[in-house]
């Protein structure tokens, strides 16, 4: 695993505010002194570890558009819709700050490093995203691949709904959930091979099909090779995938 240069300062940061914070506790200053000299040196971390952070994702987001360029992506505004991200209820301040298309492997390919937002003030936090999509049959039908969402974490609008079409692999069925208004159409897609294959799959990874677009999205931030790495296993499930009747 590589490690940027710029992460490294990140944590150096981090580091120096711990050390720094105790070595204020135990300085013996007096009170109102100490109280002065922790707060200007929480705003100094902060402001230094924001700064870094700043230049880091904007270093990172420059390696992952060279490494597109090299695929033959082209950057473009992202089209209204292309990113298939669905808003829950939390969610706030969503942004595409990179999105690039190409014929890749002989198909229609996107990809988009996007970020949204939860939590204000002091619990707000930036959640970053990568996805890849490739065009996939039209009659493919319209779904999401995700891992099951416990009961305390599940919207209450989906409390009472459907649990999601089940394929019967017991192994499958506790790793992913299956939501499609097409559920048998669905179940045609995930073949034995293609089932045993997504058993594997990284934590944070879900799926979606829309629009004639299969997509593959990573909760995290990554790096230029893990953005290859995404666009490869969305070539794979394509590969994989059962074909709905009438497919081409």
């Amino acid at each position: 695993m590589d490690v940027r240069p710029l992460q490294v300062v990140k944590l150096a940061i981090a580091a120096a505010g711990v050390a720094g914070f105790v070595w204020m506790l135990t300085a013996g200053f007096p009170r109102g002194q100490a109280k002065l000299y922790t707060y200007g040196g929480i705003a100094a971390v902060v402001l230094a570890y924001m700064g870094a952070d700043y230049l880091d994702q904007r270093d990172r987001r420059r390696r992952v558009a060279a490494r597109l360029a090299a695929l033959g992506f082209e950057e473009a505004p992202a089209p209204e819709g292309a990113v298939h991200y669905t808003p829950e209820k939390k969610h706030h301040s969503f942004g595409v700050v990179l999105y690039a298309e190409a014929q890749w492997r002989g198909r229609r390919s996107r990809v988009a490093d996007f970020k949204y937002e939860t939590g204000h003030g002091k619990a707000n936090k930036t959640w970053r995203n990568f996805q890849a999509a490739i065009e996939c049959p039209p009659e493919w039908p319209e779904m999401e691949l995700d891992p099951p969402v416990g009961l305390a974490s599940r919207p209450i609008s989906q409390l009472f709904g459907e649990k999601g079409a089940r394929t019967g692999d017991e192994a499958f069925d506790r790793r992913w959930r299956i939501r499609a208004a097409d559920g048998e159409g669905a179940l045609v897609l995930m073949t034995p091979a293609l089932r045993a294959w997504l058993l594997e799959s990284p934590r944070k990874e879900r799926w979606c099909i829309r629009g004639g677009w299969l997509s593959c999205t990573w909760g995290r931030a990554c790096d230029e090779r893990s953005a290859e790495r995404v666009l490869a296993r969305v070539a794979m499930f394509l590969s994989r995938a059962g074909q709905p009747a009438g497919a081409a």
